[in-house]
């Protein structure tokens, strides 16, 4: 439009021009020959009679090529523009005000180039030839053909964007918005685009004023102040907010910077929004179950630490610190090998630091490591603190929802008085067996027997340390007993395992009965939740529990009080191990040890049936040997032999000695 009305000024001059000078030729070439556009006057036989230099550049022709020689039609590229302009031309010959002035087409070069033109024509006054001017606006074509594909590409790109989003200009009129604001908002593009007095604030909090866009243009202590928080880097402003989008409490995340030209002037503003209130609902969700599993760790019988890939300690328990003195407060968040010195009194690397790559200088340190899978094993002798220890450890990866190692845990357990009982015991076996003989068959029965219950305590209690798993996991796959009960005696949660153990034929079932019910004896129950309640935990508390047909086992109770956010204790919850069987063990054990001492005690006195020779009086013995009877008498009794002879033996074996008269003296 801007060419076209270049385009008529320059011809309403030139036609003022040659009306009042067509008597001077010279003033007439002179201003034909440097008049700033593109001149053409033809015959009424469209023969071209003049042009000027400018034509000349336009058309790549020279003056003699075209003047008298070429008609204005040669010109004309399409075929139904130079219809177009024929029927104009016949028009303005005719009826001048019927046809267009101004008008487009394209215009065909020597060299072979189309160009857009825009011209205007009228005929010369008092003649019968035409004026024609022509502008050539190929090139400004071109750009604003390639500015609406840069707007429409960016118009594509804002409306595919995934987060919602739309843009203003300076008046605050609404020029962008794209597909995800309208499923946000219900609003459609076409019902905003174009209107401004703030009408997208009503999209979200159902009426007009300014949000985080508007900063942009300057910023509003109390627009801000609508949002949870604004953060602002250099002229982008970055904030959350929890909004009602169509009559649903959402939490938004929103981002808007300005617009600007190619010359860096701002032009508008642009703002995306983001909709994370399922992302929130996940990092709470998430920080609940870190928060149950770190109570799980904290509570945890064996003393238990864990730390980050960059080997900072992320979690140490209670048991760890009665077994180090070392407060988790101070141990927390600290790395270098820290957690080795209340173990060592030094820096260096220990079973946790061999999950994540293996040292065999390391691994000298210890008895054996052992490698299950991606759980190592081992056992060690150290000194913690002023107290000489026998240690046993397990340790392995922690790893994040997509099976990323992203840390390590360790539980270790002191196994000092464990070893002791089985050295102590093997002494036993071995004292026995030498004094008993083959009495110790009994005894060496039994020690399987207790090997076997400690081997089989120990492989339950391996099971239980499998508590770097989540919650859920740990609480129903425990072979150990897992219950949380209320402070008014109910029973709010059990694992199967504790419906094993008390008879139950459901969990449900299980759930419907009073906590009084489940203890064997009122005043021990009293006295366990006394304890609880004062310390706040309780440890392998011994107990005896009633199952469901009222037989009686014997149990250690490992609990701590829940509380409420005021610090109110509400409840308990913990773990119930059975050992009515080790009970029933250690008083079988100690039943045969007492047999055995009393077989001892008693193996020096004659007693029962004792095979003997009938002719030469020699007593078989119980390996099978025949035995004099005196050497036998004499080995397994307090009597001692003094040999003589008998009268009748010495009448037998020495008659030729024997006198009867000397028979009383021998």
């Amino acid at each position: 439009m801007k060419d076209k009305n270049k385009t008529k000024e320059h011809f309403s001059e030139m036609m003022e021009i040659l009306q009042y000078n067509a008597e001077s030729e010279n003033f007439y070439q002179t201003v034909f020959e440097n008049t700033g556009i593109a001149t053409v006057i033809f015959k009424k036989d469209n023969v071209i009679l003049l042009v000027n230099g400018e034509f000349e550049k336009i058309a790549g022709y020279t003056r003699a090529e075209v003047e008298g020689r070429k008609k204005w039609m040669e010109f004309v590229h399409r075929k139904d523009d130079l219809q177009r302009m024929k029927e104009y031309n016949r028009l303005r010959h005719v009826d001048p005000l019927s046809a267009p002035r101004t008008y487009e087409f394209q215009l065909l070069s020597r060299d072979g180039r189309i160009k857009d033109v825009v011209t205007t024509v009228a005929t010369i006054p008092g003649t019968k030839q035409t004026l024609m001017t022509l502008l050539d606006v190929t090139e400004q074509k071109r750009m604003e053909a390639a500015l609406k594909e840069s707007e429409k590409r960016l118009a594509d790109t804002i409306n595919f964007l995934p987060d919602a989003t739309f843009a203003i200009d300076l008046s605050g009129k609404v020029i962008a918005w794209n597909r995800a604001i309208e499923e946000m908002t219900g609003v459609k593009a076409k019902d905003i685009v174009g209107k401004g007095n703030h009408e997208y604030t009503k999209a979200f909090y159902g009426m007009r004023g300014p949000m985080l866009i508007d900063l942009v243009f300057g910023f509003s202590e109390e627009t801000a102040a609508k949002y949870d928080f604004v953060e602002r880097k250099g002229n982008v402003f970055l904030a959350e907010a929890d909004v009602p989008v169509r009559g649903m409490h959402r939490t938004l995340w929103g981002k808007a910077g300005p617009l600007c030209d190619s010359n860096a002037n701002m032009v508008g503003a642009i703002e995306s929004i983001r909709d994370i209130t399922e992302r929130r609902g996940m990092e709470a969700a998430l920080r609940e179950s870190e928060r149950r599993l770190a109570d799980i760790i904290d509570f945890l019988p064996d003393a238990t630490f864990a730390i980050d890939l960059s080997g900072k300690v992320i979690a140490w328990n209670r048991a760890i610190e009665e077994m180090t003195g070392v407060n988790t407060e101070d141990m927390l968040g600290k790395g270098d090998h820290e957690y080795a010195i209340p173990f060592y009194g030094m820096r260096r690397p220990v079973l946790i630091d061999l999950v994540f790559s293996l040292d065999a200088e390391t691994e000298k340190n210890y008895d054996f490591v052992k490698r299950e899978g991606d759980v190592l094993l081992t056992e060690t002798r150290m000194a913690v603190g002023a107290h000489p220890l026998v240690l046993w450890g397990k340790a392995r990866p922690l790893y994040d929802g997509s099976g990323n190692i992203v840390g390590a845990i360790e539980s270790v357990r002191d196994i000092t008085e464990l070893k002791q009982a089985q050295k102590a015991l093997q002494a036993a076996n071995e004292e026995l067996e030498v004094r008993v003989g083959e009495r110790t068959a009994e005894l060496v029965q039994a020690n399987k027997t207790l090997q076997k219950e400690i081997f089989e305590r120990e492989r339950t209690e391996a099971v239980l340390k499998e508590s770097e798993e989540k919650y859920n996991q740990f609480f129903k796959t425990s072979r150990d007993c897992v219950f949380i009960t209320s402070k008014n005696g109910k029973i709010v949660d059990i694992n199967d395992a504790a419906v094993e153990l008390l008879g139950y034929s459901s969990r449900e079932e299980l759930l419907q009965m009073k906590i009084p019910f489940v203890y064997a004896n009122e005043e021990e129950r009293v006295k366990h939740i006394k304890v609880a309640s004062e310390c706040g935990y309780t440890k392998e508390y011994p107990l005896n529990l009633r199952r469901k047909d009222g037989s009686i086992r014997h149990v250690l109770i490992t609990a701590v009080s829940r509380c409420d956010a005021d610090g109110k204790t509400i409840g308990f919850q913990g773990t119930i191990r059975d050992v009515t069987e080790q009970k029933l063990n250690e008083e079988e054990r100690e039943r045969l040890i007492l047999e055995l001492q009393e077989a001892v005690s008693q193996v020096k006195a004659l007693s029962g049936l004792l095979p003997i020779c009938a002719s030469c009086k020699k007593i078989r013995d119980d390996k099978g040997y025949w035995n004099q009877i005196e050497a036998y008498i004499r080995d397994h009794s307090e009597a001692k032999f003094s040999h003589s002879i008998c009268p009748e033996c010495a009448k037998k074996l020495y008659p030729e000695f024997y006198d009867e008269k000397n028979e009383k003296r021998l």
